[in-house]
């Protein structure tokens, strides 16, 4: 397995890893409206049932849009090594990039946080790492 490959799949496992802790944790606070009102940040009765109404779908939203790179991610590995890499390899960076701000929310869930870091870094190193020519392929075992 080349480099860039390897290094994608390591990231992907951690971006699996972080997504589903961060969906479990998500799913949690849904389904408590103490813990909505807690993570809003008001105290006692101010929040009404539409504001909550919101914040529950804003929460889904962004659950579907990690779901979606999550996915995208995954089709990225499997693209590495063929002739539309570069463009998957770049979309890899972008994640890798943004995923390494994810550093700055190490209070919210700090395991999931680091993981999501480290994972980005690969995601990065797999950008940066070269993959065999397609004359070399024939020494090069997938």
């Amino acid at each position: 397995m080349a480099r860039a490959k390897l290094f994608a799949l390591i990231g992907n496992i951690l971006l699996t890893i972080t997504f589903i802790m961060q969906a479990i944790s998500a799913f949690q606070m849904i389904s408590s409206t103490s813990a909505i009102k807690k993570s809003l940040g008001i105290a006692g009765n101010m929040v009404s049932q539409k504001q909550i109404s919101q914040f529950v779908i804003i929460s889904i939203f962004v659950q579907l849009v990690l779901f979606i790179i999550f996915v995208l991610s995954w089709i990225a590995f499997i693209k590495i090594g063929k002739k539309s890499e570069r463009a998957w390899k770049t979309f890899l960076l972008v994640i890798g990039i943004l995923g390494c701000f994810n550093i700055f929310t190490l209070i919210g869930n700090p395991v999931a946080s680091l993981i999501s870091v480290i994972g980005s870094i690969m995601f990065i190193l797999a950008f940066t790492s070269k993959v065999p020519k397609l004359e070399d392929k024939e020494d090069f075992q997938d």
